[in-house]
């Protein structure tokens, strides 16, 4: 049961986390606190954090935003 749970689950450390998606390990932290990241903690406490890839690549889909609703703060020519 463990080893068919592994092959299914790819963990990533909260550094891994940070290095694929190139931010620091403290935006990491701040999103799992904010709650928009899900992780796991194990361990004894607050534990040890791992994240999913699974839970990554919904979080990233769930970032995903089209060109209209992208704002980068230039004025519009039409006023």
């Amino acid at each position: 049961m463990i080893d068919s749970l592994i092959r299914r689950t790819s963990v990533l450390t909260v550094e891994q986390v940070a290095s694929q998606l190139r931010v620091s390990r403290s935006l990491v932290y701040s999103l799992i606190e904010a709650g928009k990241l899900k992780c796991h903690r194990i361990g004894i406490g607050r534990g040890t954090i791992r994240l999913s890839q699974a839970d990554l690549e919904s979080f990233l889909r769930n970032c995903r935003r089209d060109n209209a609703a992208v704002s980068t703060g230039a004025k519009s020519d039409e006023q």
